[in-house]
């Protein structure tokens, strides 16, 4: 099965992204408990206010359940 030439426009892009790449240097590292805290960051900030009121609506939904199948747990 032989491949298809490359037109001209992908030759272009792909001699673009390698210089780009070049220009940048090597991709930037983060410590992965870095990358996590910034990944909930952006959770966190990324959400609605009707988002929010719903988590805060069913935790409290959850914990009332919770103390009436289980009196004792207070």
């Amino acid at each position: 099965m032989s491949l298809e030439p490359k037109k001209p426009i992908e030759e272009l892009l792909e001699a673009t992204a390698r210089a780009r790449r070049a220009q940048f240097g090597a991709d930037p590292t983060m410590p992965n408990p870095m990358r996590a805290q910034l990944h909930h960051e952006i959770e966190r900030l990324s959400r609605t206010p009707e988002q929010v009121r719903t988590f805060l609506s069913n935790s409290l939904a959850a914990a009332r359940a919770w103390h009436r199948f289980c009196p004792n747990s207070r």
